[in-house]
């Protein structure tokens, strides 16, 4: 009997902590259609690529049906051959687990001040990417949260910031 109850017990702490590790329930989010800028949203403020396959990629604040957009989708813009510069805008808070991962050409990106978070593999093996852009301040490109692996394979040298530039050791 003891060890039935010690089961149950140990069966819901473990379901509590994974709710609160996983930050308890997530609103629902759906797509939209691709747009006529080929990019496809999210309800929940991300965006990825949908059709776009150019060379110049300027993410705008909002989506067509007025949400905000806060972040870049999980694999969002994964292995676009062509792209070569990417602008964030201001609005977004978090780059999601390999958004911008194995594009070969992509050179310039410029990030927004008020970024947050950089997830595992967002830039990586991106061979052609050795400056950043940050509009923040060096302080604010600190304090961002980056995940191991955010930059794996690529050879960034530098983060040009609004009050100066940070070096690569």
């Amino acid at each position: 009997m003891k060890m039935k109850r010690f089961a149950v017990l140990a069966l819901l702490l473990t379901v509590a902590l994974l709710i609160v590790a996983c930050g308890g329930k997530k609103p629902e989010s759906r797509e939209t259609p691709v747009g006529s800028d080929g990019l496809k949203y999210y309800t929940n403020g991300e965006v990825k690529k949908g059709t776009f396959s150019g060379e110049e990629l300027i993410i705008p604040e909002k989506a067509p049906d007025g949400t905000p957009v806060t972040g870049i989708a999980s694999f969002g813009f994964l292995a676009l051959e062509n792209l070569k510069k990417v602008t964030l805008p201001d609005t977004v808070t978090v780059i999601n687990t390999s958004g911008f991962q194995s594009c070969p050409a992509l050179c310039e990106v410029s990030l927004p001040a008020g970024l947050k978070k950089i997830c595992n593999g967002a830039f990586a093996v991106c061979h052609a990417l050795s400056e950043i852009t940050f509009r923040g301040t060096m302080e604010q490109w600190n304090a961002v949260e980056k995940e191991s692996g955010w930059n794996t394979d690529t050879v960034i040298e530098a983060v040009h910031c609004s009050d100066g530039t940070i070096v690569r050791n």
